[in-house]
Parts: structure tokens; C-alpha cells; sequence
């Protein structure tokens, strides 16, 4: 059945137009077979494919859905902490923050220079960031440049998201910690 299930969702993909590269580099095998001759997985079958991969821990609760949260696109999220530890924004300096926007762009400060790039939702709540490009000017505040550091890096290895019931965006990665924990400040 999982066999089956991830073959479907491969050849899916490839008729959507992806390839069967993902951005990092693992490689899908996807069966040759005709645009017209790729199933279509079913709403139901994402669930039950997340449900395959995604076993959690005891102490963890884990909803499913087929619709990512729309409650996360489209609002300013301002970086409260980072690996466990808060995170202050320096006196008249940027705030480092993120918005995901519903097209599949976002946007943000990451403690100094500005960035743009793109996000893609797996099953939710899995979450990819790719492309990211930022601005490059220096910041004199070390702890602003640490900040931004830390958090290109959390961009690029997170590979997942919880909106908890306190209202918090956190990006993760596998089962570890959050890596990054965001509070909705408006729009």
C-alpha cells in the first residue's frame, strides 16, 4: 500500500510538471509512463500518505488535514526566538520577521538585510523553503548579524510547521525542537 501510494504521488507530481528531483536532492524513482496514465491522488490520499510518514511521538498530538492552515499566510510573523532562546531586536534596528504570502512567495527581514524567495506546502504540515536571495548590506550590531545567520539557516534546514493554540508560527525540523518561533503582529 505505502509502495503504491508514494508511486502515485510521484507520478502525480511528474504530471503536474515537477520533476522527480526535490530541492534537496533526493531522488524520487518515477515509473515512465504517459501524461494521460497518472493517477490523481485523492485529498484522502495525501492524509493517509502523511499519516504514513509522520508517526508521532508519544507525547506528541498530531492533526492531519488536506488544507494547509490558511490561518498562516498573509501575516507579518516577528521572530520572538530562535533555538530556544528569545530574541531582541536592537535599538532602531530591523525587526527579523516573515510573511508567507498565498502564491508561494515570502518575504521578510532577517535581523539585518531584507529577503524574498519562495516556499512550497507539501502534505501540511510540511513546509520547504527554497530560492531565498537577500539583500547584503552589514550590520554593525553583532547580535542583529547572528540573528540573520542563524535564522538563514533555520530557512533552509526547516522542513516543517505547527500553529499552536497560543497562536505561534514554529518552524521545525523532523521531531527535534522548534527551531524558530513567530507571533503574528498584524495585517
Amino acid at each position: 500500500m505505502r509502495k503504491n501510494l508514494i508511486a502515485a504521488l510521484a507520478l502525480s507530481l511528474v504530471g503536474a510538471g515537477c520533476s522527480c528531483q526535490n530541492q534537496c536532492k533526493k531522488t524520487v524513482k518515477c515509473a515512465p509512463a504517459p501524461l494521460a496514465a497518472a493517477p490523481v491522488v485523492a485529498p484522502a490520499a495525501i492524509t493517509e500518505y502523511a499519516a504514513i510518514l509522520e508517526q508521532p511521538a508519544a507525547d506528541q498530538k498530531v492533526v492531519k488535514s488536506a488544507v494547509p492552515d490558511a490561518a498562516i499566510f498573509n501575516k507579518y510573523w516577528k521572530l520572538v526566538e530562535l533555538n530556544g532562546k528569545p530574541v531582541r531586536t536592537p535599538e532602531g534596528g530591523a525587526e527579523a520577521h516573515i510573511t508567507l504570502r498565498a502564491g508561494g512567495t515570502i518575504d521578510g527581514n532577517l535581523g539585518c538585510n531584507n529577503f524574498t524567495g519562495r516556499y512550497e506546502l507539501l502534505a501540511p504540515p510540511r513546509l520547504r523553503f527554497n530560492a531565498i536571495i537577500a539583500t547584503q548590506k552589514m550590520c554593525l550590531d553583532a547580535a542583529a548579524m547572528a540573528t540573520e545567520k542563524e535564522l538563514s539557516r533555520v530557512l533552509s534546514v526547516c522542513d516543517g510547521y505547527q500553529l499552536g493554540d497560543d497562536g505561534k508560527l514554529r518552524l521545525i525540523r523532523a521531531r527535534m525542537a522548534p527551531l524558530a518561533v513567530f507571533e503574528a503582529v498584524y495585517m
